[in-house]
């Protein structure tokens, strides 16, 4: 145990302990104050003093440290000082290595205080007794009178409470019919605006829709008679031209034929071998052509169907992946909409918290505001026994500050009351706006969403219809592009064939011709060479002659012939390319008129679409203007009705708490006069009145105790009902926009699967469509090329039979086979009109057929944008409504509940401003009682004698006091205390730096010091150090650094180093002695110990070693 804890365990007493007692001590009657041996020992100089003040603020000291201390005083006056401080026994000597002074209290002069003091107390005793009765009497009377007016006050008050409770409930319930009709009211308006308004808007997108397809439909139907003249112009031309070729034809057959009468006798029968070889190639080729063909039309129609599968897996796939992509985005909208839900609820219910958290503070305040009443009250009734006359004047305004204390309470629960009430009602009419302009907005908001859906569907639902048209108007341009190049194809080859066939017979006929003359030659030849040699020599020249008139013959007849077919051969090529090159143009002509139609159409659509497009998009433009309109009125009236709604109740409120202070302010009047009557009739207060006051207060307490905690319950029971009812929103909130958002997604993959089927239903009727038209074209083409084959046998064996009649009659064959020629040809111009004619009426009819199923879908398009226009302006009115009913609904539902809150509210605080007054009521009440049961204050005659009957005792005898005490003393001072010869406290900086010097001057050998501030180094000290006695120094680094080492650094026995901590006091002396002390912001904070124990001797110097050997730089002269 130190010096300093020794003393406070023996109890010294202070300067400040004393001087109460000693004022009691003394005269009243203006008498000179006697000197107590207290102030003799006192009565010292002022060096003396200061001293004896260090001593017994510091606990223990060294005549070295206080000589540091004293400042001026030299160490001979601190020895004197000591020396003095000694003989007046103020001081003792500890003993030890080092010598330490002790201060001593001055037991004599306290000893006879306390003597003085047991006097004056039984005096003060017996007088406090005859006041305390005389005035117990007086102070009953006063308060009987004070309390019974008080009650009657009461009494008429709570009737007047009552009466304003009733009115006030009576204005929440108008607010609430009002607020009711407002919403009946507003929902009926926002419906009639809002069927008005969609109802123009399906108008006037219908008509525009109908004025589009009607323009879409007359210009279809023109296409479409444009096409059927294009036909009419195309089967006309071809007929012309083919009977062109049939005369041609017949002409140069009948020229043929003329010609080679004479030879035909001679090529029968090579003729009947050419025309069964030529049949059998042409039908092996027709059959080849037939197989080749199926097979192209076949991989065409594959590869169609392959090319509209790929798009229609395509087209699924993009569909899909923009359904993943729409839900995606949908589910990260209501994440985040989620997210804000949740943010909104904890900052509300941290808001809330926050406020019952401010409203249990104020219930605090208060309760410790009533509680320090109380205990002022209390200790009011302890002054009261030393002192009658300040007993009754504090008994009387402790009650008068009793009495005001309430009423400040029920006036701050009453404040509290009106501000919780207005806040609650501002709060209410604020969520009230906020909910109605959020349900308006959401509405807005809700129609503006619809309607924009609704065009964005339109607007695909159009381009969709655009698309359809286009892809229609193309597929009928490329069926006629391919029926033109189909017949252009087949003519083409049929004239190709009509002029190889021609050619090749020709030139069979001149062949035959030319080798029939050629052996007839020979045969005359043969036959005159043989009546030549029997007719000898006679007729050798004549027939020489006529030989070789034969021969000549011959020949001319067969160049002749030769040149002839070669003319009409060339004549029949030249007029044939001719008619190719001009069905090619005019085939030609028809396609690019074909192409440029279809373009001007597709372009006519596309604009007739865009318009279409345009015009909606300006429709749904003044359709969210007008209901931007209608949001802002509405949301204007609900402002002007909140308002004068606010201003009622405000007024209301005003009301309600005007009234409620006029009655404060008429009970603390009535208080204050029952106060002041009190403080003029009483005189004295007694310990009956002590026990009544503190019965009183108990029931004070217990009442204010029961209404805090009623109230805090209730505060709570109303924040865990609204932080629930804003959970319940919350949640509500994000079902509402989870549902929202799953309702469109559902309606957005509605839309994609109407899409796909839609787009999937195209492709297949395509596909159908598509494989029809092959099939019937593989069909008319093999019908086609089984006539070719079926005409060419025919062909072939009528010529075969023709040849075989023409071995019987030469002449009738030839004009039987010309009319055979001229008869085929015939048929197969008759046949290619028939083809062609065949052709282009299914061209007309398919053109017609796509034309007709154009206008089905537009008209069915039609129907359906009809119908969704319908439903969606009949969905966005009711929609709209719907969701403002809802949000009107659940504003009005939350309106009506805060409402009903407040209402609650209110009528609890009036309720618990009547049980608070009730409770008054019945403590009064019981005051009163109490008081007449008595004539003083719940104390008797006989209890005043009892409390008083003690005797006063022996007199206090100062020097048996004086010797106890100090007995004790030199008891105390005889006692070994275990360290506390070689440990002790240093206290303040001052004293810390005073101790280190003068380890300096006790040094023998060496010294280790740390300080942490350059300012506390004893340059001078050091310098005048012996060289004998080594100095390890180390300074935290600073800018005084240089300045205060530059004259020690350099010298043999002293060693500075630096480093950055600043944080410790500490000196080391022939490793026998140690000082440690933390560095502090405050000087006088600073408080170290001294030890020359070796344990501690030892662990400081483990703490001081590190510093040395690893967090210090050594200083050398060059580097100041």
């Amino acid at each position: 145990m130190s010096d300093r804890e020794f003393s406070d365990e023996i109890g010294e007493p202070t300067a400040d302990e004393e001087e109460p007692e000693i004022s009691e001590t003394l005269p009243e009657g203006g008498e000179e104050a006697k000197k107590t041996e207290t102030d003799e020992i006192v009565d010292i100089s002022d060096e003396e003093m200061e001293a004896y003040s260090l001593i017994i603020t510091l606990g223990n000291i060294t005549k070295g440290d206080l000589a540091l201390l004293l400042r001026e005083q030299s160490l001979d006056d601190t020895e004197r000082i000591l020396q003095n401080l000694k003989e007046r026994e103020m001081i003792v000597e500890l003993p030890g290595i080092i010598t330490r002074y002790q201060a001593v209290p001055p037991f004599e002069g306290l000893a006879q205080e306390v003597s003085q003091i047991g006097n004056r107390i039984e005096s003060l005793r017996m007088e406090l007794k005859e006041q305390i009765r005389s005035a117990s009497t007086q102070v009953r009377d006063a308060l009987l009178d004070l309390t019974s007016g008080t009650l009657e006050t009461t009494k008429s008050k709570e009737a007047e409470i009552r009466k304003s409770k009733q009115a006030g409930l009576g204005r929440f319930d108008s607010v609430l019919v009002d607020l009711r009709t407002e919403r009946e009211s507003t929902q009926a308006d926002f419906s009639t605006e809002m069927s008005e308004l969609s109802s123009s808007w399906s108008q006037s997108s219908i008509s525009q829709l109908e004025s589009v397809l009607t323009e879409s439909t007359s210009k279809l139907t023109s296409f479409k008679n444009e096409v059927n003249a294009e036909l009419a112009g195309i089967q006309s031309d071809t007929k012309d031209n083919l009977q062109a070729l049939n005369s041609n034809l017949s002409s140069a057959v009948a020229n043929q034929v003329s010609n080679s009468v004479s030879n035909i006798n001679n090529q029968i029968n090579n003729l009947q071998e050419v025309a069964s070889s030529q049949s059998d190639t042409l039908t092996a080729s027709l059959t080849n052509i037939e197989n080749s063909l199926q097979s192209a039309i076949q991989d065409s129609k594959q590869e169609s169907s392959d090319s509209l599968r790929k798009a229609s897996n395509e087209l699924s796939t993009n569909l899909e992946t923009t359904e993943e992509q729409m839900e995606t985005s949908v589910q990260e909208t209501v994440q985040s909409l989620r997210k804000s839900y949740d943010a909104l609820q904890t900052q509300m219910v941290s808001a809330i918290r926050e406020r019952n958290t401010h409203e249990e503070a104020i219930f605090d305040r208060h309760s410790q505001a009533l509680d320090d009443s109380v205990a002022s009250f209390s200790s009011s009734k302890d002054q009261a026994v030393s002192n009658m006359r300040s007993s009754l004047d504090s008994a009387t305004s402790e009650f008068s500050s009793s009495a005001k204390n309430t009423i400040d309470m029920i006036s701050e629960q009453t404040a509290s009351m009106n501000n919780r009430v207005r806040s609650l009602t501002d709060s209410t009419l604020d969520s009230m706006q906020r909910i109605a302009s959020n349900a308006v907005q959401k509405s807005y908001d809700t129609l503006d969403g619809y309607s924009t859906e609704n065009l964005e569907e339109t607007k695909q639902s159009l381009v969709q219809q655009e698309q359809q048209i286009r892809n229609a108007i193309q597929t009928a341009g490329t069926n006629i592009n391919t029926l033109n190049r189909e017949s252009l194809d087949m003519t083409t080859g049929l004239l190709e064939n009509y002029r190889s066939a021609i050619t090749l017979n020709l030139k069979q006929t001149l062949e035959s011709a030319n080798s029939d003359l050629e052996e007839v030659t020979q045969e005359t030849v043969a036959d005159l060479e043989s009546l030549a040699q029997t007719m000898q020599q006679e007729v050798m020249g004549i027939i020489n002659r006529a030989k070789s008139k034969t021969k000549e013959m011959s020949s001319r007849a067969t160049e002749q012939m030769s040149s002839s077919l070669e003319s009409h051969i060339a004549n029949i090529e030249s007029e044939m390319s001719n008619h190719i090159t001009e069905s090619r143009n005019k085939h030609d002509e028809l396609t690019n008129s074909i192409d440029s139609r279809i373009e001007v159409e597709i372009a006519s659509s596309s604009d007739m679409f865009e318009d279409i497009r345009t015009k909606m998009s300006s429709s749904h433009e003044r359709f969210l203007e007008k209901s931007d309109q209608v949001r802002r009125t509405v949301l204007g009236n609900l402002d002007a009705k909140l308002g004068e709604q606010k201003e009622s109740a405000g007024s209301s409120l005003d009301q309600a708490v005007e009234e409620t202070n006029q009655l404060l302010t008429t009970l603390h009047q009535s208080l204050d006069e029952s106060v002041q009557k009190m403080d003029n009739a009483g005189k004295a207060v007694s310990s009956s009145l002590q026990r009544s006051t503190e019965q009183l207060t108990q029931e004070h307490q217990s009442a204010k105790a029961e209404f805090i905690e009623t109230t805090r319950n209730e505060l709570s029971a109303e924040s865990e009902s609204l932080i629930g009812r804003i959970g319940t929103l919350t949640s509500e909130g994000k079902t509402e926009a989870q549902n929202k958002a799953n309702l469109a997604m559902n309606s957005f993959t509605e839309s994609l699967e109407l899409i796909q089927g839609r787009s999937s239903s195209e492709i297949d009727n395509s596909l159908l469509t598509m494989e029809s038209e092959l099939d019937t074209i593989s069909e008319e083409l093999s019908n086609e090329l089984a006539g070719a084959r079926a005409n060419t046998k025919s062909s072939f064996v009528t010529a075969t039979n023709e040849i075989v009649s023409l071995l019987e009659e030469t002449n009738s064959v030839l004009s039987e086979q010309k009319t055979a020629m001229q008869t085929k040809v015939n048929d197969t111009i008759a046949t290619s009109l028939k083809g062609n004619k065949a052709r282009l009426e299914s061209g007309k009819m398919a053109i017609e057929s796509s034309t007709e199923n154009i206008q089905n879908e537009m008209e069915t398009a039609e129907n359906r944008l009809r119908t969704a226009i319908s439903s969606a302006g009949n969905q966005i009115t009711s929609k709209a409504a719907a969701g403002l009913s809802e949000s009107l609904e659940s504003a009005s539902n939350t309106v009506e509940e805060l409402v009903q809150n407040t209402r609650r509210d209110t009528e609890k605080s009036y309720d618990d401003l009547l049980g608070h007054v009730s409770s008054m009521k019945a403590s009064l009440t019981n005051i009163v009682q109490k008081l007449e049961e008595s004539p003083m204050i719940g104390l008797t005659a006989e209890t005043l004698d009892e409390a008083f009957a003690a005797p006063a005792g022996e007199e206090i005898d100062a020097t048996q006091v004086a010797e106890s005490l100090s007995t004790i003393w030199e008891r105390l001072g005889s006692t070994e205390f275990p360290g506390a010869k070689k440990t002790w406290n240093v206290v303040t900086r001052k004293a810390i730096l005073a101790h280190m010097q003068d380890m300096l001057s006790r040094a023998k050998s060496k010294v280790t010091m740390i300080l942490p501030k350059a300012m506390d180094i004893p340059t001078e000290f050091l310098k005048e150090l012996k060289s004998s006695i080594g100095v390890e120094l180390v300074v935290t680094e600073s800018p005084q650094l240089s300045e205060k080492a530059r004259p020690i650094v350099g010298r043999g026995n002293i060693r500075v180093r630096s480093r950055s901590e600043k944080d410790v006091y500490a000196c080391v002396r022939d490793s026998e002695e140690v000082l440690l002390a933390p560095a502090t912001a405050e000087d006088s904070h600073t408080i170290g110990f001294v030890s020359e124990e070796d344990g501690f001797v030892r662990f400081v110097m483990s703490i001081v070693g590190p510093i040395f050997q690893a967090r210090t730089n050594l200083l050398k002269a060059e580097d100041l």
